[in-house]
């Protein structure tokens, strides 16, 4: 298994933190010994690849990473395998994007007869059925907007279980507190795991001779937004006739790019990504301006900014709250353009690479994150608003 360690408990596949193997891992003084109890489910699967699902490696794994160092215990398991009977273990129990199910229902009877705390967790605007227009799959032609709304109708259903929501992002943390305002809703920005930054260590790279780009766009859902810089792209190319695109997974028109400048491979183990950002001059992150991507993660930029890699990355609302040097954030094609010239020219690469992983290290993982929630977790406030909601 990729991170912790695999146990039983009373049949359950559960998935097990063991610290022995994280000898830098932060332990907060002021909020460690409290020992709650807190299980993470996700709908993903975890029997094949348990870290490969991008939303439960970050919304579970590194969660219950993080909140371990700070003196919880934490598990995470799916909503398929979890049996009802090991609820009542748990002081807290957080799902992710919670669907209405008779499993989902199950567990949240169990949980209020066992007087154990819900947490609805969202890491994307899939809860509001207006926006389906808006959805990736949608935009790119994967579904039917009839469909998604009824899948986003679903979740918003599945929320009347729940009194307090957990949101990755403050776009989408606004629009639950816009559509759900008597819930209690909690920023938790997505952060990077200590395990995983000890193996990026590792890859880093002090130098970048050639200029090499990257676009790593992780899902099938990103064509249109590739697409929007796609003519900037073939500008830069031909007047920088020594750069590479490295493009990581499949892409549908890339294959209008000039292909002696264009490197193609396909999706990787997510422990290889840092041997593919480390060497690269840049990375590249475009999305098109809609409400949906205005709610999407900073992932692509605390994990090239962990590898000292500057990253040119359309601005939205949490990429915003970034300000360093090394991170571009352009609004037109223009733009654009000349961030991709600055990211190529020598030596800028090498320039950011310290202060780009220090600010990641310090300000940009799962661990900092948490330390609002574990506080949060811990107060009178959050039992006594839960005991209100009931």
């Amino acid at each position: 298994m990729l991170i912790g360690l695999k146990g039983i408990v009373d049949g359950l596949q559960i998935a097990f933190f063991g610290y022995a193997e994280y000898p830098n891992a932060y332990c907060s003084s002021e909020l460690s010994g409290h020992n709650m109890n807190i299980l993470f489910v996700t709908g993903g699967r975890l029997d094949a690849q348990p870290y490969g699902d991008g939303s439960t490696r970050y919304r579970c794994f590194n969660m219950a990473e993080a909140l371990r160092s700070h003196g919880f215990r934490a598990d995470v398991t799916t909503l398929a395998a979890l049996d009802p009977g090991i609820v009542e273990r748990y002081d807290i129990v957080s799902c992710l994007r919670p669907v209405t199910s008779r499993k989902l229902h199950r567990l949240v009877s169990t949980c209020l007869r066992h007087d154990v705390k819900l947490v609805a967790d969202f890491d994307d605007l899939i809860f509001d059925p207006d926006l389906a227009v808006e959805s990736p799959r949608v935009i790119n032609g994967f579904a039917r907007a009839k469909k998604v709304a009824a899948q986003f109708a679903d979740h918003a259903k599945a929320l009347q279980g729940f009194s307090h929501i957990t949101a990755s992002t403050p776009a989408i943390a606004d629009h639950a507190a816009n559509t759900f305002p008597n819930k209690h809703i909690l920023l938790l920005r997505n952060g990077l795991s200590e395990y995983w930054l000890q193996h990026a260590n590792f890859q880093r790279s002090e130098t970048k001779a050639s200029i090499e780009l990257a676009y790593l766009p992780g899902t099938r859902s990103h064509d249109a937004d590739f697409r929007s810089i796609m003519s900037t792209l073939a500008t830069f190319l031909a007047e920088r006739v020594a750069a590479k695109l490295h493009i990581v997974g499949k892409l549908d028109g890339a294959e209008s790019l000039p292909a002696a400048q264009l490197q193609s491979s396909q999706w990787i183990d997510y422990f290889e990504l840092p041997s593919i950002i480390a060497g690269k001059r840049a990375t590249l992150a475009p999305l098109t301006d809609t409400r949906f991507n205005q709610a999407k993660s900073h992932i692509k930029f605390i994990e090239s900014a962990a590898l000292g890699v500057p990253a040119i990355c359309s601005p939205n609302s949490d990429i915003e709250l970034h300000d360093i040097d090394g991170l571009f954030k352009p609004v037109d094609a223009e733009s654009w353009l000349a961030d991709l010239h600055t990211v190529s020219a020598d030596g800028y690469a090498e320039q950011q690479l310290e202060s780009l992983r220090d600010y990641a290290y310090e300000y940009c993982t799962a661990l900092t994150y948490t330390r609002t929630l574990a506080v949060e977790w811990n107060s009178d406030e959050f039992w006594h608003s839960y005991a209100s909601a009931a």
